[in-house]
């Protein structure tokens, strides 16, 4: 009697969405605008093609690199945007701002957008230890990347193990 209760009502549900008639449009929602397609941090940048593209990719730098570069690369842009780096050092102190960079200021629609920062790791002022670099575009927080600076000269005036 169950069985036959239940095969019944599956038999009506089936029959009701036959009935049942469902249309859509299927439409293709662009992609956002000023996406960060990558942000890396690297040792230099091959400016030899239409965009620019990160050589030496590395999260670890030492004193034998004159500085770190923090590369980045926007999708979508179509119009002006401003990007702009800051650079924290391991005490989390701003060392470096780059404020706003205007980017694509005709406003044309730009499949991609490539661009960098450096920051010098002079010797005896670049401080070991773990380092933060954030990408800012128009305001907004849009990409955060750490990296380490290893080998740099401590600033603890009383030396090591001080």
């Amino acid at each position: 009697m169950r069985r036959r209760r239940a095969l019944g009502a599956l038999a009506g549900l089936a029959a009701a969405g036959a009935a049942a008639c469902i249309s859509f449009d299927i439409r293709r929602f662009p992609d956002p605008d000023n996406v960060v397609a990558a942000f890396v941090l690297c040792r230099n940048a091959d400016a030899a093609g239409d965009v620019l593209r990160p050589i030496g990719e590395t999260s670890e730098f030492g004193t034998e690199d004159p500085r770190a570069l923090s590369f980045a690369s926007v999708r979508n842009v179509v119009r002006a945007i401003r990007l702009r780096w800051k650079w924290y050092d391991p005490a989390k102190s701003l060392v470096r701002d780059t404020g706003d960079v205007e980017v694509n200021p005709e406003g044309k629609s730009l499949a991609l957008v490539t661009a960098y920062d450096a920051l010098d790791l002079k010797p005896g002022q670049a401080a070991a230890g773990a380092w933060t670099v954030l990408l800012f575009i128009d305001g907004r927080l849009a990409a955060r990347r750490g990296f380490s600076v290893s080998g740099a000269q401590d600033n603890n005036p009383r030396g090591p193990g001080s």
